[in-house]
C-alpha cells in the first residue's frame, strides 16, 4: 500500500486491495493510533510502528486517494479480479527468488505470509490453498524434509504434497505452524492442550509438542517484560491533580475542552476522572493551570489550544 501510494504522487488514484486489514486501517484505525502516540494501553509500542508512520505520510502524496476492499481469489475476469491475482502472482514470484536463504533464516518465509493466506490453508482445501501449502512444503530446508520421511511422510506423486502415509494427513512446515501459533495462542492465550487438539486434528507436524512449548514459553517471558516495563513507567499526571478533558461533540462556540475534573486514576497512557466512567487517553487531556506548576509543557498545550480557540471565533 505504501509503495502504491508513493507511485501515485501528485495523482489521482484508486487502489483495491484484498486485505481487510490494511483497508481498515487507512480509513479508520490510522488516525486512532496516531492521537494514541502509537502506544497500547500497556504502554509500549504497537506493532509495526514505523510502518505506520510512513503509510501516513504516503497517504498524503496523491492528489486525491480513494482505497477500496476487493475480494481475493475469486478466478473472474474482470480488471479488478485479474489484477488482484496479478498481484498474487508477482509476491509469489518474489517469495521464490528470495536471495540468501540460509538456516539461520528459516522464520523468514513465515514473515511473508499474510494472515489471510495462513487461515485459508486450513480445511477445506481449495486448489489455491493446496498450491500454497505445496509451495512452501517445497521451500522447507533440507533437514526438515529428512525429518518428515524420517517420521513417514511421503510425498504424492498427483499434487505433490508431503503427507503421512499411514493417517494421509498433510505435512505443515514450520515456517506456516510459527502463524498458526500466533493465530491461536495470542488472541487469549490458550493453553497448550488446546493447541495440540487443534493442530493435530487436520495436520501432521513433527515435534510439535516441543514446539508448542518453546512458543507458550517465549511468549510467557515476552508479555511479563511488557508488563514490567509499563510498571516502572511513571504516568506525567498524578491521582488528585485536575484535567481538562478534549470535548468532542462541542458546538463552533463551545469551549474545546471541559473541566476541570479531579483525576481519580492514572496510567502511564490514560486517567480516569470524577464523574465520568471511561477511561480518557492523555492525548484528550490537559492540565488545568493551578495543576501545570508539576508540568509546564501542559500548561502551554493548554495555552495553545485556548489561542486557537479565540483566534477562531468571530469577533
Amino acid at each position: 500500500m505504501i509503495e502504491a501510494l508513493q507511485h501515485a504522487d501528485g495523482l489521482d488514484v484508486t487502489i483495491y486491495s484484498h486485505s481487510a486489514y490494511v483497508t481498515t486501517t487507512v480509513h479508520s484505525s490510522i488516525r486512532w493510533w496516531e492521537r494514541r502516540g502509537f502506544l497500547k494501553s500497556d504502554g509500549s509500542p504497537v506493532m509495526h510502528k514505523d510502518l505506520l508512520e510512513q503509510l501516513i505520510k504516503a497517504l498524503t502524496l496523491p492528489s486525491k486517494v480513494a482505497v477500496i476492499k476487493c475480494a481475493a481469489h475469486t478466478n473472474q475476469q474482470d480488471l479488478i479480479s485479474r489484477g488482484n491475482a496479478l498481484a498474487d502472482w508477482a509476491a509469489k514470484e518474489a517469495a521464490k527468488t528470495s536471495p540468501n536463504f540460509s538456516e539461520q533464516d528459516e522464520h523468514t518465509l513465515g514473515m511473508m505470509i499474510n494472515r489471510q493466506s495462513a487461515t485459508e490453508l486450513l480445511p477445506p482445501y481449495t486448489e489455491t490453498a493446496r498450491l500454497h501449502l505445496r509451495e512452501l512444503q517445497e521451500q522447507a530446508l533440507p533437514h526438515e524434509r529428512e525429518l518428515w520421511e524420517q517420521r513417514g511422510c511421503i510425498q504424492s506423486p498427483t499434487d505433490f504434497i508431503y503427507r503421512q502415509e499411514s493417517t494421509g494427513k498433510p505435512v505443515m512446515p514450520q515456517a506456516l505452524l510459527y502463524i498458526a501459533l500466533e493465530e491461536l495462542h495470542l488472541p487469549a492465550h490458550t493453553a497448550k492442550e488446546y493447541l495440540l487438539a487443534t493442530l493435530q486434528t487436520d495436520w501432521f507436524i513433527p515435534q510439535l509438542s516441543e514446539m508448542i512449548t518453546m512458543y507458550i514459553a517465549e511468549c510467557a517471558v515476552a508479555r511479563q517484560e511488557k508488563c514490567t516495563n509499563a510498571a516502572q513507567q511513571t504516568s506525567p499526571i498524578s491521582v488528585g491533580q485536575q484535567v481538562y478533558i478534549r470535548n468532542f461533540v462541542r458546538r463552533w462556540k463551545d469551549s474545546k475542552f471541559d473541566g476541570p475534573y479531579l483525576v481519580t486514576q492514572s496510567t502511564p497512557t490514560a486517567v480516569k476522572v470524577e464523574g465520568r466512567k471511561p477511561w480518557i487517553y492523555l492525548s484528550d487531556v490537559r492540565l488545568s493551570p493551578a495543576s501545570c506548576h508539576t508540568s509546564p509543557s501542559s500548561q502551554e498545550h493548554l495555552q495553545q489550544d485556548k489561542d486557537k480557540e479565540e483566534g477562531q471565533r468571530p469577533s
